[in-house]
């Protein structure tokens, strides 16, 4: 049934032609559309009240043939807040939406558009022919457990299987280029996911809050760890960034507590603003001379770390890149670092900012890392020897 439906899809008309939004928006009826160029109707939003919805041929006489999004999902300040539980049906003859067992379809561009979330399959199978899984297509789908997408498919939009908490698998197929913003955010079921070498680009905020997610391989196609790509991603224990990656975004892996390893490839030029922020979990961190910047408080509150190796190339230590982390013992400095940021290495005690207590910088005499640690009263040893040969320990006051 649902592979026929898209064998005949290929055979029909295709309606309308894509174009951008007009900024006006109207409402007819329970639905809110824009006009397109050509003066059709794209179907925006659904503001009944009702449970079971027909979405109409046509709004005040304009053809809908095209959909924004999903129409049943709310958003607030940007951010997805609601998705209505309905259950939709259209015409038989509409020009471009078609249902399958109650999940809407669109026709010309072969998109995946709105999964009702009472739906109970608890295993769904995407059918073959669709190319797109829309903006918020499965969103607050919870009862979802896992979803076969086809390699037809060659995008995962936005918002796609946010807060799909039951989901506890999910395969990618190669044919998948581009995994959108917040696509798999909040599905705190989620256990390991393979992004395969097809995909090229991964959201901000893509797997956010997936607090189950213990694994997941990232390939040498993608070239960006976009902001709060892995935030809150509790149980992840390690990460093998690709040598393809050249930035690591803010807060990337912001409160992956149980991470207790990482590879930054000499590929990476930027680590982002708390980019491993509270990683409470990391103990040690190698850092390669192709980093130029250390955002600010990109490692604050690592508890558990205890040395750092900052390679020469770097040039600027953000600030609080590495406060409270009081576990830290042992960090070296390179020539190459020309400013080091307020509080980058400060713990907070009693309402008061102090140098963290058993940090031991090791530096090149004569320095700028040398210089800050005498200005800033900082514990000290010149490059090469050995923290207990006391005749060569240079304090810092």
């Amino acid at each position: 049934m649902k592979k026929l439906f898209f064998a005949l899809l290929a055979l029909a008309v295709l309606a309308g032609c894509a174009a951008a939004a007009g900024e006006e928006t109207y409402r007819s009826g329970d639905f809110e559309y824009a006009l397109l160029e050509n003066g059709d109707a794209e179907l925006i939003r659904y503001l009944g009240e009702d449970g079971r919805v027909i979405i109409p041929n046509k709004l005040d006489g304009h053809p809908i043939t095209a959909v924004r999004g999903n129409p049943f999902a709310a958003y607030e300040y940007g951010f997805l807040s609601a998705v209505r539980d309905c259950s939709v049906s259209v015409a038989l003859d509409h020009p471009y939406l078609a249902t399958i067992d109650g999940v809407l379809f669109g026709m010309t561009d072969r998109k995946l558009i709105y999964y009702q979330p009472s739906l109970k399959d608890t295993n769904y199978e995407i059918p073959y022919g669709v190319t797109a899984i829309g903006k918020g297509a499965f969103a607050g789908c919870s009862g979802l457990a896992s979803v076969m997408i086809p390699d037809s498919v060659t995008a995962i939009g936005e918002y796609a299987f946010y807060r799909c908490s039951g989901l506890t698998s999910v395969s990618i197929p190669d044919s998948v280029t581009s995994i959108g913003v917040n696509a798999f955010a909040y599905c705190s079921g989620l256990t390991s996911v393979t992004i395969p070498d097809s995909v090229t680009t991964i959201g901000d905020n893509a797997f956010s809050s997936c607090s189950s997610l213990s694994s997941v391989t990232i390939p040498d196609s993608v070239t960006a760890i976009g902001d709060q790509t892995f935030f809150e991603c509790s149980s992840l224990t390690s990460v093998t960034i690709p040598d393809s990656v050249t930035s690591i975004g803010y807060g990337a892996f912001t409160d992956c507590s149980n991470l207790t390893s990482v590879t930054i490839p000499d590929s990476v030029t930027a680590i982002g603003d708390y980019a491993f922020y509270g990683c409470s979990g990391l103990t040690s961190v190698t850092i390669p001379d192709s980093v130029t910047a250390i955002g600010e408080g990109a490692f604050a509150y690592c508890s558990g770390l205890t040395s750092v190796t900052i390679q020469d190339g770097i040039t600027t230590i953000g600030e609080s890149a590495f406060a409270y982390c009081s576990g830290l013992t042992s960090v070296t400095i390179p020539d190459s670092v020309t400013a080091i940021g307020d509080r980058a290495f400060d713990d907070y005690v009693n309402r008061e900012y102090i140098p963290l207590a058993d940090l031991v910088f090791t530096v090149t005499p004569g320095s700028y890392a040398e210089t800050w640690c005498k200005e800033n009263g900082r514990q000290f040893v010149h490059t090469g020897v050995e923290y207990g040969d006391r005749t060569d320990w240079l304090p810092g006051r």
